[in-house]
């Protein structure tokens, strides 16, 4: 959630979201998304290969915590 800073657009408040093992074309549908962990602030990068990275870093993040809190149900 916030704004493409690293594509310095500013102009409104997105919210990207990336589905784990999912590949179906979705777009016009409606989802409901619900927050379990919040991975990081906003950031800017100095090139778009720096943010792939991170968004790599982040899945990985975000795939530990959920077979962490899988462990748990």
């Amino acid at each position: 959630i916030g704004y493409n800073t690293t594509f310095n657009t500013r102009e409104k408040i997105v919210i990207e979201t990336h589905l784990l093992d999912f590949n179906e074309m979705i777009y016009g549908e409606h989802l409901h998304q619900y927050f379990v962990k919040r991975i990081r602030d906003e950031m800017k990068f100095d090139s778009i290969e720096a943010l792939i990275e991170k968004m790599k870093q982040d899945e990985q993040e975000a795939r530990d915590f959920l077979v962490d809190v899988d462990d748990l149900l």
